[in-house]
Parts: structure tokens; sequence; C-alpha cells
């Protein structure tokens, strides 16, 4: 606000200046000194003077050709102005400049956000959150316009204050179709992802489209009565009918602006694709993926805005012998791995679980921990092992190479995937009962992230965890088991490929 204020102020001085000098009034012979007016006076003789003021006017020096009237409203605008400058440096140099920005109308408000007043930014958004709101049409027309300007400009980093003004825009309903339509097409950014590489006769081929609000998080965020739907709706080979087709989900997933950026997404399962990938290696098809974006509100029975957007995708067919994601070594990570990882005790009920058809969730329950950021991705596959034989009790995967932690339930999955019976299940848990310790192993398990399109690699570690309690409990407790006791691995393998 000091620099607000240091500008107020030259521009005093330039209007007092401008003000002083004055306007031209008259033209004609003057005397420098009285200003009087000379026409019609012999001014040529050597001896002539002034009758005003008896001053020598006979040298052109001693004369004026014009006449200038000082501005008294010019001067009192610029008294005003220099005072008003040299006010707000002293109110800003007080630190109260926020006292200053809330005396403003709306529009120089909105006009110093432009400018890049910080000040004036928390003031804006003090005047947005108001219900019912004070600011006019126009003012609001003018917020928004500046906020989603900003927004659609990558190489500024997103305010989560503009944010807030935006939000609090949409809902007020202040918003019409066009810039609703310019807020969630630059808020929202979709990405294709498609795994650009199969085996000859693969039936699947992965994807995934992937929304991420990093554009439109605001302070305090909230849900709207806005739903964002996106999905993709057709694919085929190019210069061939679509394979795929469906229409966009009716399902509404209502809009929820976060603080933060949120990622999600959806992707469409492609199975029988055995003649599309009956190629032989090295060859490749252009295939294209058509998307559909659609924005609803409420009741409101058209759209506010839809489109269709078509991407074009090489997948490459290579030798069935190379594989599809690679398992790595890297001694660093799985050595920071080992360092870094814990368990939680086996929290286990006493009454055994009753037998129930799919069951998904059984005791035993534990929880396995990564602290600090994962440089690469990780796939693991937990085993629990009684009596020299492995289950299958749980996985665990960093899917995002930025991500800081992560937490797996580990349990005991009776679905057919594992192979075990209802009965294995409640003869695994009576074995429990009757152990004080178990031992887990980690594996690094490939086959899970064949289903991740963006996954080209994975680290190979294997971590054994020896000697895990096992806590005996009435009941599980579902949200926080046996978070008291951390065990670290005992020991870890490193194996892989060299990258």
């Amino acid at each position: 606000m000091i620099i607000v204020g240091i500008i107020v102020f030259i521009i005093g001085v330039l209007i007092f200046g401008f003000a002083w000098r004055g306007r031209v009034s008259e033209h004609g012979q003057f005397c420098k000194k009285c200003k009087f007016n000379l026409d019609g006076l012999s001014i040529d003789s050597a001896d002539a003077i002034c009758p005003e003021c008896g001053r020598d006017i006979h040298h052109e020096t001693s004369r004026r050709i014009k006449l200038r009237r000082r501005s008294r409203i010019g001067l009192v605008f610029a008294s005003f102005t220099l005072i008003l400058g040299i006010g707000i440096v002293t109110v800003g140099s007080a630190g109260k400049t926020s006292v200053i920005i809330a005396a403003m109308p709306d529009w120089i408000v909105i006009q110093l956000t432009e400018f890049g007043n910080n000040e004036a930014l928390d003031e804006l958004i003090v005047r947005t959150s108001l219900v019912p709101s004070m600011m006019s049409v126009s003012n609001w027309d003018h917020a928004i316009e500046a906020g989603l300007a900003i927004q659609a400009d990558p190489s500024i980093t997103w305010d989560l204050r503009w944010g807030q003004v935006l939000f609090d825009a949409l809902n007020s309903n202040q918003m019409s179709d066009a810039q609703l339509e310019q807020y969630f097409t630059n808020g929202y950014q979709l990405e294709l992802r498609v795994r650009d590489r199969v085996h000859p006769k693969s039936p699947k081929l992965p994807n995934s489209l992937i929304l991420n609000q990093s554009r439109m998080g605001c302070i305090t965020g909230g849900v709207t009565d806005y739903s964002f739907r996106y999905d993709i709706t057709a694919c085929r080979v190019e210069g061939s009918v679509p394979f795929f087709e469906r229409e966009l989900s009716d399902h509404r997933n209502y809009v929820r602006v976060f603080q933060d950026s949120a990622i999600s997404s959806n992707s469409a399962w492609f199975n029988n694709l055995s003649e599309v990938f009956d190629k032989a290696p090295g060859e490749q098809i252009q295939l294209v993926f058509e998307y559909t974006t659609r924005l609803d509100q409420g009741d409101r029975l058209d759209p506010i805005f839809e489109s269709k957007v078509q991407h074009r995708v090489a997948v490459r067919v290579i030798d069935p012998s190379k594989p599809i994601v690679r398992v790595v070594k890297n001694d660093e990570i799985a050595q920071s791995l080992f360092e870094s990882t814990t368990i939680s005790s086996f929290s286990i009920e006493k009454i055994p679980p009753e037998p129930r058809l799919k069951a998904r969730r059984l005791s035993p329950t534990s929880i396995f921990i990564v602290e600090g950021m994962i440089p690469h991705y990780i796939s693991l596959q937990f085993y629990l092992v009684l009596e020299g034989e492995e289950f299958k009790i749980g996985f665990a995967s960093n899917e995002t190479s930025k991500m800081n932690s992560f937490g797996g339930w580990l349990k005991i999955d009776s679905t057919p995937k594992n192979g075990l019976s209802q009965e294995q299940v409640v003869d695994i848990h009576s074995k429990l009962l009757e152990m004080d310790h178990v031992t887990v192993i980690a594996k690094t398990e490939v086959d899970r992230m064949l289903e991740k399109p963006s996954v080209d690699e994975i680290v190979g570690v294997n971590l054994i965890f020896e000697d895990v309690p096992v806590e005996i409990v009435e009941t599980l407790n579902t949200t926080n088991p046996g978070f008291d006791a951390r065990m670290k691995p005992t020991r870890f393998e490193s194996f892989g490929d060299t990258p």
C-alpha cells in the first residue's frame, strides 16, 4: 500500500505543477513584470517603458507574448491528492492499510486486486462472502472476470483467495453460463492416460481419465448444487467403427471444491480386444479415444455445457518376451523402504468370524506404513506365514511418485481370487488365537500394476517382518487398530533388472 501512496503523491505533484502553470488566457504583448497589456503602445523605441510599472519594455526579454491563469480547482485537487498520498504512505507504514481499503468502493478494491494488492484481495473476499451480497452486478462481473483471467493463466501461481472469490460467485449464482464453462474448463484439467504398449492379442488396454482440480482450490470450499460428469464414451481404431461406445453416466457427482487440488479418475474397461491387437511385434495401432464432459445444476433440465473431446493414442505391439511393466533393482530405494516402513500388531477378535458368503473384511487386521517420500513406484502383496504356508492378506501400492506416505488395511480376503474358503479363514483365525507372534512378508507384485497405464516399472523389494505381535481384543477397532506397536522389518531383499 505504501507504493500506492507514493504513486498518488507523485500524481498530486504533477497535477500541482500543471495547475500552478495554468492555461493560456490571452495572446499579445505584455509587460513581463506586471503583465500590463502593451497592445497599441510603441515598444520599438529605445526609451519605451511600461506605463504601469515603468519597466523598460524595449528588449524582447522584458516582454511576454501570452498570459497564463492558474487553475484554482486544479490546485485544490492537487493539494487533496498530495495530502491523500501522504496519508496513505503514513497509514501503510503503520500497518493500517486494511483500514483505508475497507473504506474504498468496490470498483477501486477490485481494480487494486488486478494490480496485485494483497490487502485489496483480502478485502474483496470479505465482500464476496457477505450474504446477502452488497456488491452490484457490474462489480461482481468485474471481479469474476479478473479471477477467471488469473485462473486461465497457468504461468501464475494459483492463489486460494482468488479461488474463494470464484467459489463465492459460484455459490451465489453470480456467474453466467459462459463464465461457468470457463471456470470449470480452466479449473479442471483432464488427462487421458493409456498404456502405450501391449503384447500380441492382448485382451485388455488399461486406461484412465484423470480429473485434477488444480486451479479451483479455495480457502473454505464445500459442496455445491452443480454436478460435473466426465467419462470415456467411445474408442475406435483410426478409420474404423468404434469397438467401445457408451452414454455418459446418469450418476451425478455433485461438485465439491476443495482447499487443495483434488484428483479423481474414471476408466473404460476394454475387454475382448484380442482381434484389435492381433498384430506382429513392432506394429502400431492408432486409437481414437473420445471423452465427454457435462455440467448440470440442480433440477435444471438442460446442461450448462456439454463437450466431446477426441484424443489420439498410438499403441505399440511388443515382443511377448518383453515385460509390460519392468521390475527394476534399486538398492538405495530398497534400503530406504527398509528403514522407513513399520507394521502394526495384528488385532484379532476373540470370537471367530461367522461364515458368510464373499466376506471381504475379516480379522486379523494390521496396518502398513511408509514414512517419508517414495521416489518410485512400488507394489507390495502381503502374506501371512503360518506353519510354513503363505496366505495373502492385503495389498499396498504407491501409484503416484510424489506421495509422502501411505497405509493399507491388511485383511484376510476370502473371495475366490485368494482361494480361501470360509473354513480356511476360520482355521487361520483359530491358529492366530494360539500364537503370540507371526511373520508377515511384503513381496513385490507386478500383476496389479499392469492395470495402471502410467506405470512402466516398479522397484523390486521384499520386506520381511518377523515376530509381529498378535493382539487379542474383544471388538476389532477398524479405525485405528494396533497403532501403538510399530514393528520395523527385520530384513529385506532387493532384486530386479538393472535400470
